[in-house]
């Protein structure tokens, strides 16, 4: 899909947007909750797909953003798109905000993308989206600090609003920010961090939240809690998927019994097919399922590889991290780690490679429905990799 940009004197970028596309991502927004969603969804994937392309000629790095699935969890719970300009963790980080708004008297950048340190970004976008007109224009931006010192927090709406005026409206000066060796990035404040979850409490918001009757989940309780809750991308989720009807999706029991959820397949897990099974040394005739996500660690290509260790119902699994091109290592300093639902360690829960080796790896018995986060230093490319899986 291509799209046209203008520059105007200004500084200020002008995209038209394709009927086509318009059609293609009302109907995508359609399997959220409610009617505030959908048009939330719709509002932000028409400025993503529009803006996408010139970030992708403006940086001087991959341009990373959510995952499909991952996109369409934050559109159900709040306003903003997070893209990613490079492959790691420190790159700079920009939070696409739209509105459908005709007078742009201030940029409103929910309280989530400010306050949560996980959340936070560099710099926030102002992107007005005029349906009936085709177009989309980037109209202004502001950096993290700027929000925290001179934005006035609404209450109402849990809001940070900063005047127009008080916008940089040059485009160019943002585009210029994305080459890292500039280091034009203004630090961004200070953040207390969000106090952790219990997994108990966890559940009880969820169940509270999940009902789509409830319109605007975000203002419902007390923002110290949801903060708590939606900054763990396991529970944001869940909750998301929960609020759509959708029964457990990262189930590996059932993945490995029925298949791959469709989920599942957004998020990047697939199957590998089968593999012989393994007790110690001994090869055995039977044969186990193996699911397999792809990540990205530096540019090369790496596989996360979940299996069992002998029958399904004895829940014993092998969690795997490994190269795979034929010969290829995992270099040395690299971590595999897995961790209780609420981030607790347990004994025999990471294995780190002192030198290069041909795979890390990670033995595990659970109990039924068992939670367990993974996790993999360097951290991967893919935005947001907080993931729960169940057993």
């Amino acid at each position: 899909m291509s799209f046209t940009a203008t520059l105007f004197d200004s500084g200020q970028l002008y995209f038209e947007i394709p009927e086509a596309l318009k059609a293609r991502l009302w109907e995508q927004s359609q399997s959220l909750a409610t009617p505030v969603s959908r048009w939330n969804a719709y509002l932000n994937a028409i400025a993503l797909e529009a803006v996408l392309p010139w970030l992708r000629e403006e940086a001087s790095a991959r341009v990373i953003v959510p995952q499909s699935a991952q996109c369409q969890a934050f559109w159900e719970l709040v306003n903003g798109t997070p893209v990613r300009m490079g492959g790691n963790v420190g790159s700079r980080k920009l939070v696409l905000i739209p509105s459908e708004a005709i007078d742009l008297d201030e940029l409103a950048v929910p309280q989530e993308w400010v306050d949560i340190p996980e959340w936070a970004a560099d710099d926030y976008v102002a992107v007005q989206v005029n349906l009936d007109e085709g177009w989309v224009r980037l109209w202004g931006h502001a950096s993290h600090q700027q929000l925290k010192a001179q934005g006035e927090l609404d209450g109402s709406d849990r809001s940070y609003r900063l005047p127009q005026e008080s916008l940089s409206g040059d485009l160019s000066l943002l585009s210029l920010g994305f080459d890292p060796a500039l280091n034009l990035a203004t630090p961004r404040a200070e953040l207390a961090a969000i106090q952790k979850l219990d997994v108990a409490s966890a559940n009880a918001m969820i169940e509270r939240l999940s009902n789509p009757e409830q319109l605007q989940p975000r203002l419902a309780i007390p923002f110290e809690r949801w903060a708590a809750l939606v900054a763990h991308g396991g529970y944001r989720q869940r909750l998301a998927e929960r609020r759509w009807g959708l029964p457990e999706q990262r189930s590996v029991m059932d993945w490995m019994r029925s298949g791959l959820s469709a989920m599942a397949e957004q998020s990047g897990w697939r199957s590998a097919g089968m593999e012989p099974a393994m007790v110690g040394v001994r090869r055995l005739a039977t044969e186990k399922p193996v699911m397999v996500r792809s990540l990205t660690i530096d540019e090369t290509s790496y596989e996360l590889r979940v299996s069992p260790l002998d029958q399904l119902e004895e829940n014993r699994w092998r969690v795997t991290l490994r190269n795979p091109e034929a010969g290829a290592q995992v270099p040395a300093g690299y971590v595999l780690r897995l961790l209780t639902e609420d981030f607790l360690n347990f004994e025999g829960n990471e294995d780190r490679a002192e030198e290069a080796v041909d795979e890390l790896y990670l033995d595990v018995q659970l109990e039924s429905g068992e939670g367990l986060i993974w996790m993999v230093e360097p951290l991967p490319e893919e935005y947001d990799l907080i993931e729960i899986l169940r057993f």
